[in-house]
């Protein structure tokens, strides 16, 4: 006869969702509902029905704020449909759990423990004790910044596109500060016709950084009244590093696509330098561009699609492998030819638990731009024109889904449904994070199993 305790052990109760999954499962329900306004006669231009396919993809491409359209928006989407994008793109870079719970906040309800710990899991934040005060720091903060974005760019954008413009300045501000890399222009000019306009490039530039940099950061820098030494050590990596892909990237461009006459060769030199500048800061994690990344010459996309795996900072709206990540493999390369035993940033060192993540995070991102570059390979020979089927321009795609920059070759209009889909899962996988979709469909080791160690020999 079986006790009791066997029977409930027989039965046992299916485990609770894990935060990361919550978070993952509340991306695919926004993602979901999106695709059904998006698909919507409403929505449309032409006021026709969107196949629920491009509908969904679009709308997942603004949800995981990567920028990929299969038609311009300011071109396929009535007003409405624009709305439903900007809003999906704001959902997409606060997350759908911060903007929830702000709400709850706004309308006094209680917060459970185990939305905290989905919120912590979003924002990385590891307590739960003041998540609430860095969500309402965080929502607070965003809205100012993309509001003081609108308010700057609405001279320039109403003297070029009338009334309108209000409604574009709003648009391309919450774009850039998500490093979505959308606009609403209506034609397929984008930002090419401000190459030569400092004032809009330079607020454009601001937000993305601005986004790029993640709200931790920000809140650090505010906090501590921009003075560096008090600053904390993850800022303290995040701003330099920051600087340094920043300054690389310009005098990269600049100096490759000096001469280029299908880019900035034919420019002033004053535009040549804002142009390469404006491009250093975009390519990275936002995706606009005033050069035009098409005409750009084969080195200038390579080193943007190392720019791009790079990416912006943890807990931020942009994408990549993280700076923090780029900052800790670099530095182990160091202490490696030194020598050394430890991995050491600002005098502190790096916990090996770290270091592991690190090589993980850039190993699957590898693994998974080789992954996606072959099954589109293989299956997309038949659907992309023969003049764009090519496997730098398919690697390219791959790079700019991965590291949700959305930059792409073109592509993306003619892959068929299952090429699209491929695409999709990973731009999702890389705003969710790699790893933590990977943590959710494997169980922890036990850390108190010991092995002996053996010297193995390498290089």
């Amino acid at each position: 006869m079986k006790t009791e305790s066997a029977t409930k052990k027989q039965f046992k109760r299916p485990r609770h969702l894990s935060p990361a999954a919550i978070v993952m499962l509340a991306f695919i329900a926004v993602i979901l509902v999106g695709a059904f306004f998006l698909a919507l006669p409403i929505s449309s231009a032409d006021r026709t029905w969107m196949p629920f396919m491009d509908a969904f993809f679009m709308s997942a491409s603004m949800v995981c704020i990567t920028g990929y359209q299969i038609a311009p928006v300011g071109v396929a989407f009535s007003g409405f449909g624009q709305a439903v994008v900007i809003i999906l793109i704001q959902l997409g870079a606060l997350g759908f759990m911060t903007v929830a719970t702000f709400i709850l906040m706004l309308l006094h309800k209680k917060i459970s423990l185990r939305d905290k710990l989905a919120l912590t899991a979003t924002l990385g934040e590891g307590s739960t004790g003041r998540i609430l005060k860095v969500v309402r720091s965080i929502v607070i903060l965003t809205l100012c910044i993309e509001l003081a974005g609108a308010l700057l760019l609405m001279p320039a954008f109403v003297y070029d596109f009338g009334a309108r413009g209000i409604w574009v300045a709003v648009f391309v501000s919450i774009s850039a500060f998500c490093n979505a890399g959308v606009d609403v222009f209506g034609d397929s000019e984008g930002f090419s016709r401000y190459i030569a306009n400092p004032y809009v490039c330079i607020v454009i530039a601001l937000l993305i950084l601005s986004g790029g940099i993640g709200f931790v950061v920000l809140m650090d820098v505010f906090k501590n009244k921009f003075r560096f030494k008090k600053l904390s050590l993850y800022s303290k990596i995040v701003l330099p590093a920051t600087g340094i892909l920043l300054i690389t990237g310009f005098l990269f461009f600049l100096g490759v696509e000096f001469n280029n006459p299908d880019t900035i060769g034919g420019q002033s030199n004053g535009t040549k330098v804002l142009a390469a500048f404006f491009e250093s800061v975009s390519c990275r994690t936002a995706g606009f561009t005033t050069m035009g990344h098409a005409a750009m010459r084969p080195a200038s996309r390579f080193f943007r699609d190392i720019l791009m795996f790079i990416g912006a900072a943890p807990g931020s709206t942009g994408g990549g492998i993280k700076i923090t990540t780029a900052a800790i493999l670099f530095m182990t390369l160091v202490s490696g030819l030194r020598r050394k035993d430890e991995v050491v940033l600002f005098k502190r060192a790096v916990s090996a638990k770290t270091v592991k993540r690190a090589f993980s995070l850039f190993f699957v991102a590898i693994g998974l731009v080789a992954v996606l570059t072959l099954f589109l390979l293989l299956t997309q020979s038949k659907h992309i024109p023969e003049n764009l089927y090519s496997f730098e321009n398919i690697l390219h795609e791959s790079f700019g889904a991965v590291s949700t920059s959305g930059i792409g070759s073109g592509l993306i209009p003619h892959l068929s449904a299952a090429g699209k889909l491929a695409v999709a899962a990973a731009f999702f996988m890389g705003r969710i994070g790699l790893l933590p979709v990977g943590m959710m469909f494997t169980d922890a080791d036990n850390d108190m199993i010991k092995y002996p160690e053996a010297a193995v020999p390498i290089g």
